[in-house]
């Protein structure tokens, strides 16, 4: 009976992770929760293989839980899985490693979402040894693996402000991710472009400017040429990483507003015509009185450092027109936007 419950908890998992690629959360979350139940079922010794199997599903579960945004309920789902794997590992050493990573790597990532910066890089940082030690094995089945979590402990050291260690890592993610675009560009290429964008986005912040555009400039052409060859191929990538990409792209449907705060700065510093408020209104500058345009003119010009940041972590060719001697600043001055805006409030037209 024991067999026929894991084989069947085995299948609903698998039709789980076909579920989730159409987006079916409920349905996928339903096969999972039942692959678990049919494994908690049994009777089985701490430490064994088949207490192993309720650990991996219990990862699964997790994942599913934070791609639905129900965080509370993955971080015990998931810290109930740690706890299982720490013991198979210590048990069986030399099995469950790979398991015991990505199970650390996705718990951090849920507690990053939830703004525990501090405890997720700890995490980020257990995850990060043992992935090093499995891709000095074998490299070729963990080099990605190393890679994403790499990506993701610099994120989280660049958000609690260590941003020396930050660099270097997002430099040494793009390092490999380069590799493995070079090897399977559809595959990884995009994830390379995403890695070289986090790491222009640690030199912005350190005021490594010139750096920051040029790494810039490359992400940018990657994400073109990812475009023309179709990445990221879905059939290609394992369930957690699709479900990655698909949440991420529904957190921003649901959670940001259609004009995002990047979108006054691609769409609007490079024309000399319209500003668009806060209050969402789109006005013609030449047509706002002279103390709306001035207050227009002192907040673009009080940020630039923070309109620099923000474009260099889009996917558009922002900023343009950039030479190597530049600052966010003498950059700032010469957009479109700010000069018109100048002219008028010193006199000029309107």
């Amino acid at each position: 009976m024991s067999a026929r419950a894991s084989d069947f908890a085995t299948a609903l998992s698998q039709t789980a992770d076909l579920i989730v690629l159409d987006r079916r959360w409920d349905d996928a979350l339903s096969h999972q929760l039942e692959a678990v139940r049919l494994l908690r079922a049994r009777t089985v010794p701490e430490g064994s293989l088949e207490e192993a199997e309720l650990g991996n599903a219990l990862n699964d579960l997790g994942v599913l839980l934070e791609t639905l945004g129900r965080w509370d309920e993955a971080t015990v789902v998931l810290e109930e899985a740690i706890g299982i794997l720490r013991r198979s590992v210590e048990l069986r050493p030399g099995v469950h490693e790979p398991e015991l990573a990505r199970l650390l790597n996705s718990y951090a990532s849920v507690l990053h979402f939830l703004r525990e910066s501090q405890e997720s890089v700890r995490w980020f940082e257990e995850a990060g040894q043992v992935m090093r030690e499995l891709e000095r094995v074998n490299p070729e089945a963990f080099a990605a693996d190393l890679a994403a979590v790499l990506g993701n402990l610099s994120t989280t050291l660049r958000r609690v402000d260590r941003c020396s260690e930050a660099a270097a890592l997002a430099a040494e993610s793009a390092e490999r991710y380069r590799r493995l675009a070079t090897a399977r560009p559809s595959l990884y290429r995009r994830r390379y472009a995403d890695a070289l964008t986090h790491q222009a986005d640690c030199l912005a912040h350190r005021k490594h400017w010139h750096e920051a555009v040029l790494v810039k400039r490359e992400a940018r052409e990657h994400f073109w040429r990812a475009g023309l060859e179709g990445a990221i191929d879905p059939t290609l990538i394992s369930r957690v990483e699709a479900a990655e990409h698909v949440r991420r792209a529904d957190l921003l449907r649901r959670d940001q507003p259609s004009w995002a705060p990047e979108d006054h700065w691609i769409m609007l510093l490079d024309q000399e015509e319209v500003w668009k408020g806060k209050d969402g209104v789109v006005r013609q500058i030449s047509e706002m009185d002279h103390s709306h345009r001035r207050n227009v003119l002192r907040f673009i010009l009080s940020q630039p450092q923070g309109i620099f940041e923000t474009l260099i972590r889009t996917e558009s060719d922002q900023p343009e027109d950039w030479r190597p001697d530049d600052t966010p600043e003498t950059w700032l001055v010469r957009r479109p936007l700010v000069r018109a805006l100048d002219r008028l409030v010193n006199g000029g037209p309107g």
